[in-house]
């Protein structure tokens, strides 16, 4: 029953009372009244906190990949020094050595992201992954390109600091170490 706001502060009570003998019908009967809003907010209170742990279970995901990615070519980068070293002693700039690593690190998500392209392709076609919705070429070239800029972005952060570091140490200091 909809109700007018001004009407609103003690409908409930009053319909109840004066409708509960009408509403009798055999065995059923006026159990239960509730207030719209009341409901609604319960209704959503789960998808919100649905919504909360997926993003907080995303978020730290995320988060733990670009550690991973970062460690990954902090590693890399200190077991490289030499090389870059050895690269701007012959005259490449540190721009020049920090786009190859760019490269580097672009090169090998492409790599990696073509065979899961693939997978999620057989995947979507044997109807295993549409529980919510329905598997359709533009929801999987969006996802996919979502994906690959989110993590391009975190390949480019993750390398930016170590090589960074790496290529703004002094060619003799990187070839003595090495």
């Amino acid at each position: 029953v909809r109700v007018k706001p001004e009407e609103d502060h003690d409908f409930i009570r009053r319909f109840r009372q004066d409708m509960t003998q009408q509403l009798r019908l055999g065995n059923y009967y006026l159990s239960e009244i509730q207030s719209i809003p009341a409901n609604k907010k319960a209704f959503q209170k789960d998808n919100i906190n649905d919504l909360q742990i997926r993003f907080f279970i995303i978020l730290f995901l995320l988060v733990n990949i670009f550690l991973g990615i970062t460690g990954t070519f902090w590693f890399r980068t200190q077991y490289r020094r030499g090389e870059i070293g050895v690269r701007i002693a012959v005259g490449e700039t540190s721009k020049g050595a920090l786009r190859l690593y760019y490269a580097e690190g672009l090169l090998l998500l492409t790599l990696a992201i073509v065979p899961v392209m693939a997978l999620f392709a057989f995947l979507g076609k044997m109807e295993i992954l549409h529980y919510y919705w329905e598997f359709n070429v533009w929801r999987y070239a969006i996802g996919f390109v979502v994906t690959f800029l989110l993590l391009a972005a975190m390949i480019l952060l993750g390398i930016w600091f170590p090589a960074h570091k790496a290529v703004h140490v002094p060619p003799a200091v990187a070839l003595r170490e090495e």
